[in-house]
C-alpha cells in the first residue's frame, strides 16, 4: 500500500485549487450551519433519557488530561533511564516505550492546542444560545466557554487519539474510531456542540495527528521506512 506522504508523485496545490477548496470547505459549513446544524441539534438532544444519561457519561473521555498528562510522564520516564544502571537493552526498550508514548503526546496536543485556540478566536455561539442567537453568530468570549463552540475540542482530541492509535497499532487500531465517533457524538446529544462543530473537530483531529507522523517520520524518531509502508523500531507496523 502506498504511503499517503510518499507516492511516486506528490504534486503541489495550485493557488486555485486552494481557493477552490477552500470556498467547498466554507460552502460546506455554511450548508450545515444553515440547513442541518438545528435539526440535528434538536433530534439528538430529545433522544430518551437513559440514552442522553449514557452519553453524557461518555464525553469525559474526549476531555485530553487524561491522555496528555500519562503520555507525558511516561515519555520522560523513558528518556531518562538512561540514568539507570540497567543494560543497554532494557534502556533501549524503555526508551522506545517512552517515544511511543511521547509521539501520542505530540499527536493528540498540537490539534488539540489549535482547536482551542480556533474556538476562542472565533467565538461561535453553542447550542445553548441557539433560540437567541441562531447557529451562525460568532462573538469572540475568551472568558465564556458558551461562545466557543467551533470547532468540537472533544471531538478533535478523540479523532486525534485515534489516529495515533491506528498509527502506532496498525489495522486493528481502526477500532480506536468506534469509539472517537460515539465520543463526537455526544457532543450534539449533551447539547454543547453543532453537527459542523463535530465535523471540523473530526478533520482537525485526524489531519493534525498525520501532520505530527510526518513531522516524526521524516526525522526517523521511532519509524523507520520499509519499502512503502513504515515501521516503529520495536517493529509493530502500521499502514497509511
Amino acid at each position: 500500500m502506498v504511503n499517503i506522504f510518499t507516492g511516486p508523485a506528490r504534486k503541489r496545490w495550485s493557488p486555485l485549487m486552494i481557493t477552490l477548496a477552500t470556498l467547498f470547505v466554507l460552502g460546506a459549513f455554511y450548508f450545515s450551519a444553515t440547513m442541518l446544524d438545528r435539526q440535528i441539534s434538536t433530534t439528538l438532544t430529545n433522544w430518551p433519557p437513559q440514552i442522553v444519561f449514557w452519553f453524557e457519561q461518555l464525553t469525559r473521555l474526549g476531555e485530553s488530561d487524561w491522555i496528555l498528562i500519562p503520555t507525558l510522564s511516561i515519555w520522560v520516564a523513558g528518556q531518562s533511564v538512561s540514568l539507570l544502571p540497567i543494560g543497554y537493552r532494557f534502556k533501549w526498550r524503555f526508551r522506545t516505550f517512552g517515544a511511543g508514548a511521547g509521539f501520542i503526546f505530540c499527536a493528540v496536543a498540537v490539534p488539540g492546542l489549535i482547536s482551542a485556540l480556533f474556538k476562542r478566536g472565533l467565538g461561535r455561539a453553542r447550542p445553548v444560545h441557539m433560540d437567541e442567537l441562531g447557529t451562525l453568530h460568532f462573538e469572540p468570549h475568551w472568558g465564556d466557554w458558551t461562545f466557543q463552540s467551533f470547532p468540537s475540542g472533544h471531538a478533535t482530541t478523540s479523532f486525534a487519539l485515534a489516529t495515533a492509535i491506528f498509527l502506532v497499532a496498525g489495522r486493528w487500531g481502526a477500532l480506536a474510531y468506534v469509539g472517537a465517533v460515539l465520543i463526537a457524538l455526544s457532543r450534539i446529544v449533551d447539547g454543547v456542540h453543532y453537527f459542523s462543530d463535530v465535523v471540523a473537530g473530526t478533520f482537525l483531529g485526524v489531519l493534525g495527528a498525520l501532520w505530527v507522523y510526518r513531522f516524526y517520520r521524516d526525522r526517523r524518531w521511532g519509524f523507520v521506512p520499509q519499502n512503502s509502508t513504515h515501521r516503529l523500531r520495536w517493529g509493530v507496523p502500521f499502514r497509511v
